[in-house]
């Protein structure tokens, strides 16, 4: 193991994909869309659940409700007619995305993590936006710092 892994606060992964048509056409394709492009899920992810557990959280999100786990199990067995689904799995996802700083609870909610001074209203898409921007410009500014560092050890 690398020594400094110990500091990892978080990962930032984007990937830039096409939109294609065919995929603004379901609300599912919009989420596995948007779950491969903020690097919640790897290319040929198995796991599907994940998507549901988004799914379910846009849909309280929008209905201004703070879901708890076992919210989102029984959004996911409605829709998907009593699909089987363990706690353990949803826990398991919802921790990941907290681990990515996606998601906070309080209480037992779970909520997006919009940074607090993203203005009221401002829409969901910029509330993450402005999550990222600020965890790029936060490393990015390590990184100018560390090459410039490097260059005055030459």
């Amino acid at each position: 193991m690398i020594p400094e892994s110990e500091h990892l606060r978080y990962e930032i992964v984007l990937r830039e994909l096409r939109l294609p048509e065919k995929t603004t056409s379901t609300r599912k394709a919009l989420v596995r869309w948007l779950a491969l492009s903020l690097g919640l899920i790897s290319p040929g992810e198995s796991r599907l659940i994940l998507f549901d557990v988004l799914d379910a959280l846009f849909y309280y999100y929008f209905n201004d409700e703070k879901p708890t786990s076992k919210d989102i199990i029984s959004f996911v067995k409605k829709q998907e007619h009593n699909k089987d689904i363990s706690e353990k799995s949803v826990l398991y996802h919802l921790t990941r995305l907290k681990e990515q700083g996606l998601l906070i609870s309080k209480d037992r909610h779970y909520i997006f993590n919009i940074p607090p001074d993203v203005p009221k209203g401002s829409s969901l898409g910029e509330g993450i936006r402005q999550l990222y921007l600020k965890r790029c410009d936060s490393t990015l500014s390590k990184i100018e710092k560390v090459i410039d560092k490097i260059e005055m050890m030459y």
